[in-house]
């Protein structure tokens, strides 16, 4: 399916926003002049020092949503389905062509359900089962899936979660899809609503300002918004085969790393400057043919000051520095959806023949001395410009858009990737051998909760990781003041690191980063809602607030491991390493500026969501461990922890003289177009992508990892797809859910760690509290099973049925 040329056409768009609930709206604004930023109406600011927000005006959810599905569906969701369905409508892509499994689907989301009023503010009547049904709504991933579920998507689903440069990124990731032939199109965009949460987080770090922003000139501060923006993508040869309308070009992305803080970005603009040089090499331009640049641009005197710098450094020497504007002094930052809104905007100036200007411009700040396009839009003719976006956790990322017919380099044959490094931070076992003696002697994790007070709980185990000394584990890293889940990721990360041999032995801009979460550091979340509910916006402190931001946890592993490479944070529920696994596959041997790249997984357990859990009756009552492949198995024993693993270009890895553990020969990535967890009880999907993984490996399993966590539904899923894939072949079946619990997203990966010992020590492991599984199915019960294992399958699959499968083959004979 991979296309011939890099890049991709535009066949449809689609906004809602405070200047258009659609493009032409959109259009006419910006062309104009007219901002959409005006007093907050979503809720009282009384007594506070900021009254100014961009809002989408006059929404009325029950002209795109029926009550069911307005009730069922938060706001960031329903501003992303309805940008989605215009963008679809105007690609004219069919529900068949969506559910073909051909057509991925990629989001940029910030806040997630935080933008849906006071629905994180907390539970407040635990018996009220509707209302904790609406805060579980409010993880990242399941935005995505309604968007999913309403176009009938069944194809990759990926939610990207880095913060305000999350749409950026998601546009990344969709050009790795398209690039690496896993779909022939792809919907990507962004959404982010404005809520009180979001609010007061900002609020409490002094980011915002008392007027309307005005990027670059002396008032200075941010104007948050919210919106959703959506574009579809595919090859050029598709959308002329289909002789489907052509908006302009999507040619290339760069994405990196500071290094440097959480929070504010690296002061010389370096890692911006690369990651725009990264874009434009990429796309086979150079800057002096780059003709205007929609600026990150958000109005704090850091971003202005530092992005100036950048924009500079990179011209120096390469002729006349284009003009620049800020959109978001049209319709505020808008956070997940900030950089898809200025990428369309920015083509709807190319198409129509003028420059977005950057409104509210008084006089140029001191260190801001470009053409920023003040108050007006300028009429002009331009066919390539470069957007930019910058944001929490030291993120960059950059995409180049330009007009119809602009060549388009070759794509790029996809290199061999290994794993050449394993770190584990787990309930059994801290760092690789550890954890493989854990597994050999059948050693369970789950023990008596005692990170806060179960007593109320229906279930009082889980997986627990033990007290642990992170200096003597990893003594270069320094994880002080920093939550458990960091802490894990950081130390698993070292770990994987120091095993591939490769701590000091590549240049930081040379290694790359994927982190997967599924709810992020839960216990500081936590703490965060507590005293907004507590002191109220005027006295929240702005300790905890950066947790709430996802991508925060990647840039400490980034500070700490000086990683300054390519930067995503993915976000699922349970299979969210693997997603991250895949996709880190793909981008590593698409990218010849990566030489290595580490996808880690992380999860803690806090009492917030475990109690969520607990209400909404998906906890194992009475339980000491989970029931595994059982017909009446009665739920979840949770975990957490972290796995993290090095990939390598194999030819890299090579030429260093590395030992990797085996190499990622198949990948498979698709979903069942569910936002709910009524799947095929068949599990012909998963069937379908473990076949898909096979067949692009070039055979069968040898050893094959699932994923079942003792839900009845999920787990006969799984297991009626591994009947069938199965029937034939003696294969051991291989579960860790009982001795780990489930780690949602970490889950995936402790099982993909366990398959690459499995080839390299010729062994496979015990599966614990699978006694009621059915006797048919091959799962080791009771000992390692030694063998010559060559291949081995991985799966996993979320509770909405995103799934994920890879295949693992060893590179020598097992020892």
């Amino acid at each position: 399916m991979s296309a011939n040329t890099a890049g991709a056409a535009i066949t449809g768009m689609g906004v809602i926003c405070s200047i258009g609930n659609d493009i032409p709206s959109m259009r006419e604004n910006l062309k104009s002049g007219h901002g959409g930023i005006a007093e907050i109406i979503s809720f009282s600011t009384a007594g506070l020092r900021v009254h100014h927000a961009a809002e989408v005006r006059d929404y009325d959810a029950s002209r795109h949503f029926s009550a069911d599905e307005a009730a069922g569906v938060d706001r960031t969701a329903q501003l992303a389905i309805i940008a989605a369905r215009q963008a679809v409508a105007d690609a004219g892509l069919s529900r068949e062509e969506l559910a073909s499994g051909k057509v991925g689907l990629v989001m940029g989301i910030c806040g997630g359900g935080i933008g849906d009023g006071g629905t994180t503010l907390g539970v407040t009547d635990w018996t009220n089962r509707a209302a904790v049904e609406r805060f579980y709504r409010t993880a990242h991933y399941l935005q995505t899936q309604s968007v999913a579920a309403d176009l009938g998507v069944t194809g990759p689903c990926l939610t990207v979660s880095t913060a305000c440069a999350a749409s950026t990124s998601a546009m990344a990731s969709a050009l790795t899809l398209l690039e690496s032939g896993r779909v022939e199109a792809v919907v990507v965009g962004g959404s982010d609503a404005y809520s009180l949460p979001v609010y007061a987080g900002f609020y409490a770090l002094g980011a915002m300002s008392e007027q309307p922003t005005s990027p670059f000139s002396t008032d200075i501060g941010v104007t948050f918004g919210e919106g959703a923006g959506c574009i579809v993508i595919e090859s050029e040869q598709r959308a002329a085969r289909r002789r489907a309308r052509v908006h302009g070009m999507l040619l290339a992305c760069g994405t990196t790393s500071d290094a440097h803080h959480i929070t504010a970005p690296h002061p010389s603009g370096e890692g911006l400057r690369r990651a725009m040089q990264l874009a434009i090499a990429d796309a086979n331009l150079t800057p002096a043919s780059i003709h205007y640049i929609n600026a990150h641009g958000t109005g704090t005197h850091e971003n202005d000051v530092t992005e100036t710098l950048a924009i500079r450094t990179l011209y120096q020497g390469e002729g006349v520095i284009p003009p620049v504007s800020s959109s978001k002094s049209y319709f505020g930052h808008t956070l997940g959806a900030a950089g898809i809104l200025e990428f369309i905007a920015s083509m709807l100036g190319l198409q129509a023949g003028f420059l977005p200007a950057t409104l509210n411009f008084k006089a140029a700040r001191v260190g801001c001395d470009l053409d920023y396009v003040p108050n007006v839009p300028r009429p002009a003719r331009f066919d390539t410009f470069v957007s930019t976006s910058a944001a929490f956790g030291g993120v960059n990322a950059v995409a180049i858009g330009a007009r119809v017919g602009t060549p388009t380099r070759p794509t790029r044959p996809l290199q061999d990737v290994v794993v050449s490094g394993l770190g584990t931070v787990s309930p059994i076992g801290l760092g690789i051998e550890e954890f493989r003696l854990a597994l050999q002697q059948g050693k369970s994790g789950i023990v008596p909760i005692d990170r806060f007070d179960s007593a109320m709980f229906t279930c009082r185990h889980a997986g627990l990781v033990g007290e642990f000394s992170p200096r003597k584990l990893a003594p270069s890293v320094d994880v002080r003041r920093m939550d458990n889940l960091t802490r894990f990721a950081v130390i698993a990360t070292a770990m994987a690191l120091k095993d591939a041999g490769l701590t000091r032995c590549l240049k930081a801009e040379r290694i790359g980063l994927h982190v997967a979460l599924a709810r992020g550091p839960v216990v500081s979340q936590q703490a965060f809602l507590d005293s907004l509910a507590r002191d109220g916006v005027a006295g929240l402190s702005a300790k905890h607030f950066p947790s709430m931001v996802l991508s925060t946890v990647s840039g400490q592993i980034a500070q700490a491991c000086q990683i300054k490479g390519a930067n995503f944070t993915f976000v699922d529920g349970a299979g969210a390493g693997l997603q991250a696994l895949a996709h880190g596959c793909d981008y590593l041997a698409l990218h010849p500026e990566l030489d290595a790249l580490v996808v880690i997984a992380a999860d803690e357990l806090g009492p917030l969501f475990y109690r969520v859990f607990d209400c909404l009756g998906l906890l194992a009552a009475d339980a000491e461990a989970p029931a595994l492949y059982a017909a009446d198995g009665p739920g979840l024993v949770l975990g957490e922890g972290a796995a993290a693993m090095v990939l390598e270009r194999a030819d890299a890895a090579a030429a260093r003289g590395g030992r990797p553990y085996g190499r990622i020969s198949g990948v498979a990535l698709g979903g069942e177009g569910r936002a709910d967890e009524q799947l095929d009880a068949q599990g012909c999907r998963l069937e379908a992508l473990a076949r898909q993984a096979m067949h692009e490996a070039g055979g069968l399993a040898d050893v094959v990892y699932g994923m079942a966590r003792g839900v009845a539904r999920h787990d006969l899923r799984e297991a009626n797809a591994l009947k069938r894939l199965l029937a034939d072949h003696a294969v051991p079946l291989v579960c860790l859910n009982g001795q780990l619990g489930l780690a949602e997203a970490s889950s995936g990966l402790f099982a993909a760690c366990a398959a690459l010992l499995s080839l390299r020590h010729g062994e496979a492991y015990p599966s614990l509290h699978a006694e009621r599984a059915p006797a048919e199915m091959p799962l080791l019960r009771e000992a390692p099973l030694a063998g010559d294992y060559r291949r081995a399958l991985v799966l996993g699959s979320s509770e909405c049925g995103n799934s994920a499968a890879l295949m693992f083959s060893a590179l020598q004979e097992a020892t």
